[in-house]
C-alpha cells in the first residue's frame, strides 16, 4: 500500500544579496505549507541570496548559518526541505542542492 505525500513548492521574490530577508521569507513559507499539510517543501534555486554574482563568494560564507537555521526550523516542523544555496569550496562557488 502506497502512502501519498503532500509536497509544496515555495515561491517568493528573492532579495538579491539579502540573506536574512530571504531566510525570513523561506521560514514563513515553510510554516505556511506545513499548516496546509505538506511534509516536503521545495525552495527556489539560490534562495538565500539569488545570483548576486559580484558578492557570491562572500554570501556563500553565510550558507552554514543559513543551513543551521533551516535545519532547526525543519526539525521543529517535522518537515523535509530541499533547495539550493551557494557553497564555497577551495575557492570555487557551487550551486549546491541541500536536502534537510
Amino acid at each position: 500500500m502506497s502512502k501519498l505525500i503532500r509536497a509544496a513548492a515555495i515561491q517568493f521574490n528573492i532579495n538579491l544579496g539579502y540573506v536574512d530577508a530571504n531566510l525570513d521569507k523561506a521560514i514563513a513559507g515553510l510554516r505556511r505549507v506545513v499548516k496546509q499539510g505538506a511534509i516536503l517543501a521545495v525552495l527556489p534555486e539560490m534562495w538565500s541570496c539569488g545570483y548576486d554574482y559580484r558578492n557570491l563568494a562572500e554570501l556563500a560564507k553565510e550558507t552554514p548559518r543559513v543551513l543551521g537555521a533551516l535545519q532547526e526550523e525543519c526539525r521543529d516542523l517535522s518537515l523535509v526541505c530541499v533547495g539550493s544555496l551557494p557553497e564555497l569550496e577551495n575557492g570555487t562557488i557551487y550551486n549546491t542542492a541541500y536536502l534537510i
